[in-house]
């Protein structure tokens, strides 16, 4: 997947999917939590520099399943399934 302003670093793969335009790095994003728990289509922060995308919720087990880029590697795109209280969640970003 590639869009216009693609570098291939998380940040930009997170803007282009949630349509958040929040400017900086993703350590910066952590000013911008605003939830606790996850909706389709926010931005998962992490507490080691990174961001992800919500793309799927399991109510009953308290997973989430992300889109990310460079998780496993330059300009990979990968999807896992963690728990969505996560310790190294910081937190969510909503619209």
């Amino acid at each position: 997947m590639l869009f216009a302003g693609d570098n291939g670093q998380c940040v930009n793969y997170s803007r282009a999917l949630s349509g958040l335009q929040i400017k900086g790095n993703a350590i910066d994003w952590t000013d911008d939590v605003n939830a606790n728990e996850p909706e389709l289509g926010a931005v998962v922060v992490f507490n080691y520099g990174h961001l992800a995308v919500v793309t799927e919720i399991d109510y009953l087990n308290h997973t989430i399943t992300i889109t990310e880029r460079n998780y496993k590697g330059v300009w990979n795109i990968s999807e896992r399934t963690i728990p969505w209280n996560s310790e190294d969640i910081v937190g969510y970003v909503i619209k």
